[in-house]
């Protein structure tokens, strides 16, 4: 882990935090930060971070997590609907995280619904899509709905750390970002090319870097 670059650095900062907080020794990490929690350390003062949940007991874990904190609001919500209704913030600008489990079968049709009705809302928004890479999940399909969506500037990386063979395996991860930020595309880059040789379990390939569609 020597030597990261910035992004990396920054990620094991808040994995170190969170375990020094919760009482653990220097240099033990026992404790994985999810995103609500690494995105509140990266929050700035004037900053303010919205999360939705739709299962009771994670909402009643991210309520006690961020009781009394006035930067965080938790909402018991199907994301899917409560995004489109959200947008745009009064700050008018924000990144919306959208992490879903992809346990239904009609999942990448909500995500692909719920993106359309954000973005006509709040057109210049970025937009952060985690999917996972498991063997026979429809996720070339998706990425082809995308790309005929009429959705502009959408870039997609993707990586796989194990074959992608078995069936209820996740083998790799992938995001998609619309309306990324300036100069994303060479920030990820540097990172995937430090990050995947270190992570690589058979795999053997590069990251994929691209552009679904263009500006």
């Amino acid at each position: 882990m020597s030597d990261p670059p910035d992004a990396v650095a920054d990620y094991l900062r808040c994995v170190q935090t969170m375990n020094i907080t919760l009482g653990e020794a220097r240099g033990v990490l026992r404790y994985y930060p999810g995103s609500p929690a690494i995105a509140r350390q990266l929050l700035r003062p004037r900053d303010r971070m919205v999360l939705m949940e739709l299962h009771t007991t994670e909402i009643r874990l991210l309520r006690k997590y961020f009781a009394g904190d006035r930067q965080v609001q938790v909402h018991h919500r199907d994301g899917y609907e409560g995004l489109p209704a959200l947008v745009p913030p009064l700050e008018k600008r924000g990144l919306a995280l959208i992490d879903p489990a992809y346990e239904s079968g009609d999942e990448f049709i909500l995500l692909l619904e719920s993106l359309r009705a954000s973005l006509e809302k709040w057109p210049h928004g970025v937009f952060a899509v985690w999917y996972p890479v498991q063997h026979r999940q429809p996720v070339p399909r998706f990425l082809h709905d995308l790309r005929v969506s009429g959705i502009r500037k959408i870039f997609r990386h993707e990586f796989s750390v194990i074959p992608d063979v078995a069936v209820n395996r996740l083998s790799g991860t992938g995001m998609i970002i619309i309306n990324p930020p300036w100069q994303f595309e060479q920030r990820i880059r540097k990172v995937l090319e430090w990050l995947v040789p270190r992570l690589d379990r058979g795999v053997g390939r590069p990251a994929r870097c691209d552009w679904l569609a263009a500006e």
